[in-house]
């Protein structure tokens, strides 16, 4: 597992200035299904926050637990945003190519 994109990412969005009637989220830097006493977290767009576990997910072998997971966080994110719909749904198809 190689988490550098992911964190590179969220090294990014920590220093992007968001507006302040943009909606934003506290992201865990480390999943809370992973470690529920972390408390490290990112605020970010709700964008931001799909686009962070659609790239952790990547980040996993397909079909892991892990993978799932930050898949199954982005989709319930997306129902309020549109734009990563398509690629959710060729992540899930993908998954369903391995099955």
């Amino acid at each position: 597992m190689d988490l550098t994109t992911y964190l590179k990412f969220l090294e990014e969005c920590k220093y992007k200035q968001y507006d302040q009637s943009l909606v934003t989220h506290e992201h865990h830097i480390i999943p809370r299904y992973q470690d529920k006493n972390s408390k490290e977290v990112i605020r970010l767009s709700v964008d931001d926050h799909i686009q962070a576990h659609i790239i952790l997910a990547s980040c996993y072998e397909v079909s892991s637990k892990d993978w799932a997971a930050n898949l199954h966080s982005a989709r319930l994110l997306q129902k309020h945003c549109k734009k990563f719909r398509e690629e959710l749904l060729q992540c899930f198809c993908s998954y369903r190519d391995w099955e």
